[in-house]
């Protein structure tokens, strides 16, 4: 699995099943190093091999190829289809090789998954984790459950615990929003001077304290919200790593994103969402199965950016699914998931 981090956490339910229901299996877990938070703590996973710096040349797909080779394994099971990923199984003489082939891909990704000798064929607009978890039933594994599951790292609780404590962020009668303003790729973006209007709306009419995350990259884009609002909210933008942020999750009555990682975390974590979709497909992609209220502008090209085809450019040049949805629309998805998710508990 070479995807981001979101797409580990949406990983998380496979390692889970596969060793619940073989527990004398050795399971490890190939993935790209940005990944590595959402399974660093899973004891499902055995093993961890990280192979972004065999991604440089050729020479060193040759080195990672010896590597597998060297552990014997008797399964691969390909959840991120891409040429790498599905070769390297093969020529390291893996013999028995699952994989998802799906659509939109490219023809050097679609033409490599036949290195493979079992594979299903995923479908647009349907939730791309039950085609992880369909991969099983290549080893007698037919029924599983959704849930995605997130490890804590115990050995920094009482130091992120206290930072949080520091900045106010405790669990009180003030219930407490989460905010990532960005997304990795501006595609699945929101504006910023919507997201500023939207955090003044929901301090006035709930009273709530906004936080807003993200890397340190993030730090000037969550300033600049937090400086076209008028009420008071917290940047945690780059003070808390990955391995830390699912303690403020924990704090956290909702938290409001477009289609980002940590959004996955508070999914995992059992915090209330409201998601921004934007081009993303809402049905393979949201986590709209679980606390989730998505918000999505249905004009005629929507969706363009599918699980795992994911588009990295608006292809009809004006991002009308996000410029179009309104700071009511969010603010109506919020209403729904206070009155679901948290009056009702």
């Amino acid at each position: 699995m070479t995807g981001k981090i979101g797409d580990l956490v949406c990983a998380t339910p496979f390692f889970r099943e596969l060793k619940k229901a073989r527990p004398n299996y050795r399971v490890t877990a190939v993935i790209h190093k940005i990944g590595r938070a959402a399974l660093e703590f899973n004891p499902n996973v055995d093993e961890i091999i990280e192979i972004n710096e065999y991604y440089k040349s050729f020479e060193n797909h040759l080195e990672l190829v010896k590597l597998i080779k060297s552990k014997n394994f008797d399964w691969s099971f390909v959840l991120m289809p891409g040429p790498l990923v599905n070769t390297v199984p093969y020529l390291a003489g893996i013999k028995n090789r699952a994989a998802i082939e799906a659509k939109g891909l490219g023809m050097m990704t679609s033409s490599s998954v036949y290195f493979n000798n079992h594979i299903i064929h995923a479908k647009k607009e349907t939730l791309y984790l039950d085609y992880y978890l369909k991969l099983l039933g290549f080893i007698g594994i037919e029924t599983y459950n959704r849930k995605k599951d997130l490890y804590l790292n115990l050995k920094i609780a009482d130091k992120v615990n206290q930072f949080l404590d520091k900045q106010g962020i405790k669990k009180s009668k003030q219930m407490i929003f989460g905010i990532s303003v960005t997304a990795g790729v501006e595609l699945k973006e929101w504006m910023i001077e919507k997201f500023a209007a939207l955090a003044d709306i929901l301090i006035k009419k709930y009273g709530v304290k906004i936080v807003f995350i993200g890397s340190d990259n993030d730090r000037e884009k969550v300033q600049s919200t937090i400086d076209l609002m008028k009420e008071p909210a917290v940047s945690l933008a780059g003070r808390l790593t990955l391995e830390e942020l699912p303690y403020l999750m924990k704090r956290l009555d909702l938290f409001i994103s477009g289609d980002v990682g940590p959004s996955f975390f508070a999914n995992a974590m059992d915090i209330p969402l409201v998601v921004i979709l934007g081009p993303c497909d809402v049905f393979a992609q949201a986590p709209i199965y679980e606390k989730c209220e998505p918000v999505v502008k249905y004009i005629y090209c929507y969706p363009c950016s599918f699980c795992p085809a994911s588009a990295n450019h608006c292809k009809e040049g004006h991002l009308r699914c996000l410029k179009e949805t309104t700071v009511q629309d969010v603010e109506k998805a919020v209403d729904r998931a206070i009155k679901k998710y948290i009056l009702n508990e």
